[in-house]
């Protein structure tokens, strides 16, 4: 829906993401348990979009017909929003985690995990690393 309206309002959203390639981050909302492969060709999907300059077929990332209309954007400022901005801001290492922060936090949203495997992990992680 997002390419989509990207799409019908092309000329503000390409200014828009010109002018702040700086600090645009990528993420997806895609879950751990979405298959790899499909995790893929869901950042080939918006590098497709941020690299191809005007319409397109992008059919084979919908598993429909569709038309999108690109942003254009330099392999340097589709690289700046894809890693770029993340790494300037966060590091190219992880940071080492808070075990006392993260332990209360488990702590305090754990009743709210609903039963299941994500659960068990969570549950395991605990007792065994904190």
């Amino acid at each position: 829906e997002m390419y989509l309206n990207f799409t019908e309002k092309h000329d503000v959203w390409v200014k828009i993401f010109k002018k702040y390639t700086h600090r645009i981050l990528f993420g997806t909302d895609a879950k751990n348990n979405v298959p790899l492969h499909r995790k893929k060709q869901i950042v080939d999907m918006i590098r497709c979009f941020l690299r191809t300059p005007g319409m397109y077929d992008a059919s084979e990332y919908f598993g429909r017909a569709q038309s999108l209309c690109g942003m254009g954007l330099s392999v340097e400022e589709t690289e700046q929003i894809l890693s770029g901005n993340f790494r300037k801001r966060m590091g190219k290492a992880p940071k080492p985690i808070n075990k006392k922060a993260l332990k209360a936090y488990i702590e305090r949203y754990m009743p709210r995990i609903p039963e299941g495997s994500t659960k068990d992990m969570i549950v395991r992680y605990y007792r065994e690393k904190l």
